[in-house]
């Protein structure tokens, strides 16, 4: 009888295969029909019987990837086969039940527009391609991630706004099914050179603390049976806090440049691994030259910023020693040079660390009164050069070298005071019969 043809397919792995999505909702049949050929249109079979009933169909796409792999915007919801369309199953997730009008898939993102529901996009279709709707239940699969553009967006959001996609490299893996919630999972980013710049734990550090312009929260990896997803926002490893400190400036590490990494997943002694490639931003007029410049500003500063770091904390550690330790010398006379020797040198160290240091900002109006230190400077250059346009203005390089200078003289200082002053002080306590002041490695 009459009806209205809503959508043609051609199949993109065969050219002898089509798909017709025909509607006779007005004429007050509901019911679904995807008619198929396999011969130019000789003969057709229609594969939207295993549909509800009153489910009638919209639009049907192939998967460009997975040939058989289909996907069907009825009048509720969307549904998939693995099939060819023999069997389906409904693909909700948390897309709205209501009319899909279309499905497109770009770069390998399925797009869907929807009938007063507004354009949906389920991001990186890489897990139901290669999974093929049978993973090894007892298995753990890390999923290839598909090639990742470089670039930052806004977070989207709000009642008449959409959401824009997170930034970074979508992960999908699947985990089995006798997974336990207290089983441990890992995540490990790797660059070319083999080194690990970033990872994760399915673990939550229970002891985790912060404070104003302290550090952040690591992300938790999923760990739930089936499939998870995870997102590796292409930044490398947070800069260390020091506790209790103020510091002006973004605890995260940088973005990593164009390139090939690596993902390491592991799970009792199980180690899947799948290639990383990102992509430049086709809209910046860059060359991989300028890319590698900028990385290796980068590397220099967050080099430069995390030796800061580990430095005043082992500072802040003898420090705290010597000055307990002077509280604690005997008040004989025979040891009022040592406790002073004491005194000295943790007002040394105090007034190295002040150079790197603002101690007192405390939140973040503090910075109008208090000047900001060489750590907040280098933070704030590595926030200037982690842009999306990798060509650095040679003033900024010019104030990078001043400021690296700076820390490699005071670099040196601390190592003069810890062989000789911290040296010589331990020696004299020593003598004393008194226990030395030990530099944590």
């Amino acid at each position: 009888g009459e009806s209205l043809v809503n959508a043609i397919e051609i199949s993109p792995h065969d050219p002898a295969k089509v798909y017709v999505v025909i509607t006779r909702y007005k004429f007050g049949d509901h019911r679904p029909f995807i008619f198929r050929s396999t011969d130019y249109g000789q003969t057709w079979e229609n594969i939207g019987a295993n549909l509800k009933d009153s489910d009638f169909v919209r639009v049907v796409r192939e998967d460009p990837t997975l040939e058989g792999l289909l996907y069907a915007g009825t009048e509720r919801g969307l549904f998939i086969s693995f099939d060819d369309g023999q069997s389906w199953s409904a693909f909700q997730s948390n897309l709205p039940v209501c009319p899909i009008t279309d499905l497109i898939i770009k770069d390998n993102d399925l797009v869907a527009s929807t009938s007063g529901r507004g354009f949906w996009i389920l991001d990186d279709l890489g897990g139901l391609q290669q999974g093929k709707g049978q993973l090894d239940s007892a298995q753990v699969v890390l999923i290839q991630p598909k090639p990742t553009h470089k670039f930052v967006l806004g977070g989207g959001g709000g009642p008449t706004n959409g959401k824009n996609p997170l930034v970074g490299v979508t992960i999908d893996y699947y985990l089995p099914y006798d997974i336990k919630a207290t089983d441990t999972l890992e995540l490990s980013i790797l660059n070319e050179s083999g080194d690990v710049i970033r990872s994760y734990s399915s673990l939550k550090d229970e002891s985790f603390q912060s404070w104003p312009g302290g550090p952040v929260p690591k992300q938790v990896l999923p760990l739930g049976k089936g499939m998870n997803r995870f997102n590796w926002d292409l930044r490398r490893e947070e800069i260390p806090a020091i506790d209790g400190v103020f510091v002006f400036g973004s605890p995260v590490g940088a973005m990593v440049g164009p390139g090939t990494y690596r993902a390491q997943l592991s799970y009792k002694g199980q180690v899947q691994e799948q290639m990383v490639e990102v992509l430049a931003d086709p809209r910046i007029d860059a060359t991989e030259a300028d890319y590698t410049y900028q990385q290796k500003l980068l590397d220099q500063l967050d080099k430069a910023v995390r030796d800061i770091h580990e430095s005043i904390i082992k500072v802040q550690a003898a420090r705290g020693q010597l000055e307990a330790l002077a509280e604690h010398i005997p008040a004989d006379e025979q040891y009022v040079a040592l406790t002073e020797q004491a005194k000295a040198l943790a007002k040394r160290l105090s007034e190295w660390e002040a150079e790197l240091i603002q101690p007192k900002q405390k939140t973040f109006q503090d910075v109008i009164n208090f000047e900001n230190q060489l750590s907040s400077e280098l933070l704030n250059l590595m926030g200037k050069v982690d842009a999306p346009d990798p060509h650095q203005p040679t003033a900024l390089v010019q104030n990078i070298e001043m400021r690296i200078g700076e820390w490699t003289f005071l670099q040196a200082e601390l190592e003069d005071l810890i062989q000789k002053d911290l040296k010589a002080f331990n020696d004299a306590y020593l003598r004393a019969g008194l226990p030395v002041i030990i530099m944590k490695d």
